[in-house]
């Protein structure tokens, strides 16, 4: 996955460097009244609101345990602080929250059910690119690292075996790729009495790979079985927002 997306990555980088450098040339031979209209991408800070939903990649904890990765598709919260440090470049802080319940019967055994819940409390730096298209419009990219701060309860009961119950806490670090657009709906909030805060809506995609391994270890122990499946955190991200720059 990471061979494919790097290219795009640097791809993207590449041209919001171009692009930014273009126009911050062409910004200092504009008329003052035009500079006005173009202030809104000199802002040096934003902060973010996200929600969208989220759904898990593919793992051998779900594939043993018969579940669809799409089946598990829950609602995301995200909130972000972006700081501009040069140029076209910048750093988002993230941090987000998703919580997921599992249930399935009949998946190893026949009449027999697990249940799953789990929280996840993630925190998601990016340095990213930005590239905007027009007065209005911008395009972006990022990559980062991630901590996930999962917190699993396990229930297992068959036949054979009464029930099995299971709570393990864990920090598992992780890594993301993400690219959106942002369209600015209040280029000018202050003439309309509001906060003088540009503000964007944008539409954002992140995949991360964040594997919690062996998440259903004990639960296999204590059936008297010696397998054991990994769990990926992660997933694919679609989120939506608004955006405040100032």
């Amino acid at each position: 996955m990471w061979k494919r997306a790097l290219p795009l990555i640097l791809g993207i980088l590449f041209l919001c460097a171009v692009g930014t450098a273009n126009a911050q040339s062409d910004l200092s031979k504009e008329p003052i009244k035009d500079i006005k209209k173009k202030e809104h991408l000199a802002r040096k800070n934003a902060i973010a609101v996200k929600i969208g939903p989220h759904v898990y990649g593919g793992s051998k904890y779900l594939n043993y345990w018969d579940k669809k990765p799409t089946d598990l598709t829950v609602i995301t919260f995200e909130l972000a602080y972006e700081r501009n440090i040069v140029n076209f470049l910048g750093i988002e802080l993230a941090a987000g929250y998703f919580h997921t319940k599992m249930k399935k019967t009949s998946t190893v055994y026949v009449g027999d059910h697990i249940k799953s819940d789990i929280s996840t409390y993630y925190f998601s730096p990016s340095l990213k690119g930005t590239f905007n298209l027009t007065n209005s419009l911008a395009v972006y990219g990022g990559v980062g690292p991630d901590l996930f701060i999962g917190d699993a309860r396990q229930k297992y009961s068959s036949n054979a075996t009464s029930n099995v119950t299971s709570k393990e806490s864990k920090l598992v670090p992780g890594a993301h790729i993400l690219a959106g657009a942002e369209y600015y709906i209040f280029l000018h909030p202050e003439e309309q009495g509001f906060f003088n805060a540009p503000t964007g809506f944008f539409v954002e995609y992140k995949y991360t790979y964040a594997n919690w391994r062996a998440l259903d270890e004990d639960i296999m122990k204590k059936v008297g079985s010696s397998s054991k499946h990994d769990f990926n955190l992660g997933g694919h991200f679609i989120l939506l927002g608004l955006r405040f720059h100032f």
